[in-house]
């Protein structure tokens, strides 16, 4: 078993829900998330330039990536969740080439991820006053024009009206849609 898969989408797509319920329903799975790797180990850098958003993109994505490398070892298939754009999808394949890379983006209408944004502790909100970054509306922007630039890639999959256990299903049931080459 060589698969890693990995779940991209805006903030509040349903990344972090759909892919524990993934990691719940494949034999031997463990969810990695990225969120998690930025926020445990360093504290957020007051970052400047789009260059060093770049360098810390990758460092993240190189941490996840050898966690799942030596998950895989084990026998045990890894879910990774990021927000993910041509340059970062190129970095996984880089990463982990030599894998099979399962790859989904959660892409509900912009207004269901609001709601669900709305629906958030204020911990776990995006749209909130303390999240680090300088303005969070921008940076949603931003991001949903990231995903874009993959929009040609893996499989696509519009969860506004699905529950995460139909969203899992019909995942699982595209499976080979979700194959990167």
């Amino acid at each position: 078993m060589n698969e890693v898969w990995l779940i991209s989408g805006i903030p509040a797509s349903g990344k972090t829900a759909t892919s524990k319920k993934l990691a719940e329903s494949l034999n031997k799975s463990v969810y990695i998330s990225a969120d998690e790797l930025r926020t445990n180990n360093e504290v957020l850098p007051y970052i400047n330039t789009e260059e060093e958003v770049k360098e810390y993109s990758e460092k993240v994505i190189r941490k996840q990536s050898n966690l799942a490398k030596s998950i895989l070892e084990k026998s045990i298939t890894p879910i990774l969740d990021e927000v993910v754009g041509r340059q970062e999808l190129s970095l996984y394949k880089d990463y982990l080439e030599g894998y099979d890379l399962l790859f989904v983006t959660l892409n509900p209408p912009f207004h269901i991820v609001v709601e669900r944004d709305n629906e958030r502790s204020e911990e776990e909100k995006f749209d909130t006053k303390s999240n680090p970054l300088p303005n969070p509306k921008q940076w949603w922007e931003h991001l949903k024009q990231l995903i874009l630039t993959v929009s040609d890639k893996g499989l696509w999959v519009d969860n506004s009206k699905m529950t995460i256990e139909e969203t899992v299903s019909y995942i699982l049931q595209n499976k080979e849609k979700c194959l990167i080459k």
